[in-house]
């Protein structure tokens, strides 16, 4: 056994030396000291950190399970209570982020047993709370982690805390701590950041996804009256859209990200403006949104269906996001929509959608607009052709609220957006919106919500008197 228990040692050190700079190396190494000596409990609770660095969430959990379940020992790299406490608590994270929602909490209370003043517990605590909804103890936990490690990633954990619960002001000044913890390249910019006071050239950049770029836009008027001239900088997408929006700012700039950058005095995100600008919570809900001109689109070869209730569709999130797996569905489950007679179905998201469709064998069901969209103002365009829009929690949920259609939003219990909550029919700005929310994050199941949808569907068809004729759509053929 000491001889095992020595190699496994020379493997576990090699391991952490090459972690940085070889994270797969130190995966094989970790792999290999815990097979020499399965009794390794500080090889088992570093090979759940090298799995978690390497996104494989399965192989973290398995490792922190195979650390916890040995015995304290008194030889060096043996278990002892504080490795327990931290692999309770990492393997409590792990389980949360793969919806094991009950097994998270049982993992997280040993950690919190083991030790009650280590912060990571608490902002898994926090976490868990908010998703039952019990806002005041999980802004509770996220204070208490807070106290005992101010540092950028218990930061932004502790925003969401704020966030769900729907203290918005003070939610997005703790989501600053994003910059330290994901977003170090800011930190690296040759102008300092802006505080909200008069400025010559301001710098503002989309740092998120696309869907809160296009419901934060409506914070840059804000700005106008600061800067002598604005440098907006989003995602490619949305140029054309915007630059429909303020068509004659002179002092404004819309130009897609680069990696450049420009001249400037200050910079700030675009997420960051309610926060520099000291906006209330009360302000922030009641924020007008975009005027967004009306688009039209052409319809060459008769693309729309005549007669029909329109029904644009979007079953995939950005796949970049953590949270797409819990809220993107199959493209299949749309076609339960068809029990509804009298509708038409459309996609409105870009890429390879014909791939889903021919692979359902639908192309001749779905009618794939997929090949008319280069950016978010086609998009838009199309939309304005539908009579209801229905995805998940995407994008295009986003731009339907912006444009202010009706819009239904299919709502994941994990991972779901803070402007939607853990309760309510509509989401935060987006009064035409309206969400079918998951029963519970323990079944994580769609088909109770494809019940509700097609029940309102069914509803809304028949109770509209000329469904083509609705508010969000018109059909002109």
């Amino acid at each position: 056994m000491t001889d095992r228990r020595n190699r496994a040692i020379e493997m576990y050190n090699s391991a952490t030396a090459a972690v940085k700079a070889d994270p797969r190396a130190a995966y094989r190494l970790l792999s290999s000291c815990v097979m020499v000596d399965p009794s390794f409990g500080q090889g088992w609770f570093m090979l759940g950190n090298s799995n978690a660095d390497l996104q494989l969430w399965h192989g973290a959990v398995a490792a922190y399970r195979r650390a916890v379940a040995l015995p304290d020992g008194e030889a060096t790299g043996d278990m002892e209570p504080s490795t327990r406490q931290k692999a309770y608590a990492n393997l409590a994270h792990r389980l949360y982020h793969l919806g094991q929602i009950p097994d998270a909490w049982e993992a997280n209370a040993q950690a919190l047993l083991l030790d009650n003043d280590e912060a990571f517990s608490h902002v898994n605590a926090s976490m868990l709370e908010s998703l039952d909804g019990s806002h005041a103890r999980a802004i509770m936990h996220a204070e208490k982690a807070l106290d005992l490690s101010p540092s950028a990633i218990v930061g932004t954990a502790a925003a969401f805390a704020y966030l769900f619960a729907g203290d918005f002001a003070n939610g997005l000044r703790l989501f600053e701590h994003r910059v330290g913890y994901k977003l170090r390249e800011f930190e690296s910019y040759p102008y300092p950041k802006w505080d909200g006071g008069q400025v010559g050239t301001l710098l503002v950049v989309s740092d998120q996804g696309l869907g809160d770029a296009i419901g934060f836009a409506r914070f840059l008027p804000e700005v106008f009256s600061y800067a002598e001239r604005v440098i907006l900088r989003v995602p490619g997408e949305l140029v054309r859209l915007l630059m429909m929006v303020w068509p004659d700012r002179p002092n404004l700039s819309i130009e897609p990200l680069s990696v450049t950058l420009p001249l400037a005095d200050a910079w700030t995100a675009l997420m960051s403006i309610p926060v520099a600008l000291k906006l209330t919570t009360q302000q922030i809900e009641r924020q007008p949104g975009l005027t967004i001109p009306t688009l039209t689109f052409p319809q060459p070869g008769g693309w729309k269906a005549p007669g029909l209730f329109s029904i644009g569709i979007a079953w995939q999130g950005s796949i970049a996001n953590d949270i797409d797996k819990f809220r993107s569905v199959p493209f299949t489950d749309f076609l339960a929509l068809y029990k509804v007679p009298g509708i038409q179905l459309y996609t409105l998201q870009p890429g390879d959608t014909a791939k889903d469709l021919h692979d359902a064998g639908a192309a001749g069901s779905v009618r794939d607009l997929a090949p008319y969209i280069r950016d978010a103002a086609d998009t838009a365009a199309l939309m304005r052709e539908m009579d209801l829009i229905i995805c998940v929690d995407s994008f295009v949920g986003h731009l339907a609220g912006a444009l202010d259609l009706e819009c239904w939003t299919l709502l994941a219990t994990m991972g779901g957006d803070y402007r939607a909550g853990r309760t309510g029919e509509h989401p935060l700005w987006h009064e035409r919106t309206r969400l079918f929310r998951q029963d519970d994050y323990e079944t994580n199941m769609w088909p109770p919500v494809w019940d509700a949808v097609v029940g309102a569907l069914r509803e809304r068809v028949t109770n509209a008197e000329n469904p083509a004729d609705s508010r969000g759509g018109r059909d002109r053929d």
